[in-house]
């Protein structure tokens, strides 16, 4: 699984060696209930690396960001149907 993720998104997984790419996408996949379960609004979750560094991914406030144009509002709750 880990192998076709990295094969399949090199934009993401862009480091030097194959080997780092597939540890960068197991450690993802370890730490996803961190990022999946953090409501929205939280100023940032803070993990501690295998390096000691701390690390602290910010999730974006609900209605932040660019707005939507028009005919996105327009069209979304159509395609959700």
């Amino acid at each position: 699984m880990f192998a076709r993720a990295v094969d399949n998104f090199p934009l993401v997984f862009n480091s030097g060696t194959r080997d780092a790419n597939l540890s960068k996408a197991i450690y993802w996949w370890k730490k996803r209930g961190t990022f999946t379960e953090t409501p929205r609004g939280t100023v940032g979750i803070s993990t501690r690396r295998e390096t000691g560094r701390k690390r602290i991914n910010a999730k974006a406030l609900q209605g932040r960001g660019r707005r939507r144009s028009e005919w996105v509002n327009w069209i979304y709750p159509r395609l959700c149907i």
